[in-house]
């Protein structure tokens, strides 16, 4: 989910995660939840009813979150299993929260003040999908800042410091063999 040039800002169960935060902190009908993973991006990604949905199909099979019936809507509530998930997993979530919410800033500081729409918008029912922003290369620092952060304490300083070293040299062996912009 939420791809951005050839990489996942999210990994693979972090959706769900977000789901149960979003639901722990109040009780949700699906449309808010889209609307709060909206608003937590800065606009820059809305999802779709067939990407909620089934997620929150799974987090109630899995007994992690129950609904009611209520106005034509089914109303999502955290259960104590679910709590307890939440619980377990506290600073993968708050890692997976502050990255999110750092790239929503961002875009929202870039676009959301200016009058301008998202780089990811609805309009009249549908997505329009606009070029890279033009400083992409700050939100890419601050998602790798993000990820270095999560990555410490798991990963072997050692490890963490050689692919950081990669990343580096990659970068500058790019930067030595193209022309100099002008």
């Amino acid at each position: 989910m939420f791809h951005g040039y050839g990489r996942r800002m999210l990994a693979r169960g972090d959706f769900r995660l977000i789901l149960l935060e979003l639901i722990a902190k109040s009780p949700k009908h699906g449309y808010s939840i889209i609307e709060e993973i909206e608003r937590l991006t800065g606009g820059i990604y809305s999802p779709s009813p067939g990407m909620i949905y089934p997620a929150l199909l799974f987090l109630e099979e899995a007994e992690l979150i129950t609904s009611t019936q209520e106005n034509n809507r089914k109303i999502y509530q955290i259960t104590e299993r679910g709590s307890a998930v939440l619980a377990e997993n506290r600073e993968r979530i708050d890692m997976i929260l502050d990255r999110v919410s750092r790239v929503g800033s961002f875009f929202a500081g870039r676009h959301g003040r200016e009058g301008r729409r998202p780089f990811w918008s609805r309009e009249e029912g549908r997505e329009e999908k606009r070029g890279p922003p033009r400083d992409f290369v700050s939100v890419a620092l601050t998602s790798l800042e993000s990820t270095v952060g999560l990555a410490r304490g798991r990963v072997p300083e050692a490890v963490l410091v050689e692919k950081l070293k990669e990343v580096e040299r990659a970068i500058a062996e790019a930067a030595m063999a193209a022309p100099k912009e002008g």
